[in-house]
């Protein structure tokens, strides 16, 4: 039997002795080898041995070429680093057979690596926030990641020490402007006092 169905039996003599499901009935005794075929999917091949007075059942499930393509390719993609390709070609292969597996975990690493990579961008950057967000996105996909967990530990100690450093600057800024506004009020104060003081001797001089 075969998931689809309809798969062509052949033995290794290429006598074609049906589609699945199928019942072989007068084997002899002996080992058989047989090759399930089926359009748009990966030939199988199934060995039976067959003894007397016995029965023997075979069931497998045919893997779509499509997917096996598609699984090749998302492969070969991330061999290549070139995860958006990796990403389409895992995606392919999970509409050729919906909740795979293999197709899954191949997708959540494209997508891992991909922010991994504009991670390591973004710190080049000194942007370490927009580098933080990238790196939780991976450990979301990939929450084994030794990178990403240290890159994400190196980036929030940097961004804490950038944010140290403007802080400071801005309480400096901040004392700057708070001293020229004294020292701009004190002239302002000696100005008026001067006037009055030379109106003062004016008055006194009549």
């Amino acid at each position: 039997e075969t998931e689809p169905s309809g798969a062509t039996v052949v033995s290794s003599d290429n006598h074609e002795w049906g589609v699945t499901p199928l019942t072989l009935s007068g084997l002899k005794p002996s080992t058989w080898q047989f090759v399930l075929r089926h359009e748009g999917y990966e030939p199988v091949r199934a060995t039976l041995e067959i003894a007397g007075n016995q029965t023997r059942t075979f069931r497998t499930n045919l893997v779509s070429t499509t997917y096996v393509g598609a699984i090749k390719s998302a492969r070969d993609y991330l061999a290549a680093e070139n995860y958006p390709e990796a990403y389409e070609a895992a995606v392919a292969a999970l509409r050729a057979q919906p909740n795979d597996e293999v197709a899954n975990s191949l997708k959540r690493r494209a997508v891992g690596l991909n922010h991994l990579r504009e991670a390591r961008d973004l710190g080049k950057q000194g942007d370490y926030m927009g580098g933080i967000k990238k790196l939780q996105l991976v450990v979301d996909e990939m929450p084994d990641n030794e990178e990403a967990k240290q890159l994400l530990t190196s980036y929030t100690e940097r961004r804490g020490k950038l944010e140290a450093e403007q802080a400071r600057r801005e309480a400096e800024a901040r004392e700057t402007q708070n001293r020229s506004t004294q020292i701009a009020n004190i002239q302002g104060w000696l100005e008026e006092w001067s006037g009055r003081a030379v109106d003062n001797a004016r008055s006194f001089a009549r």
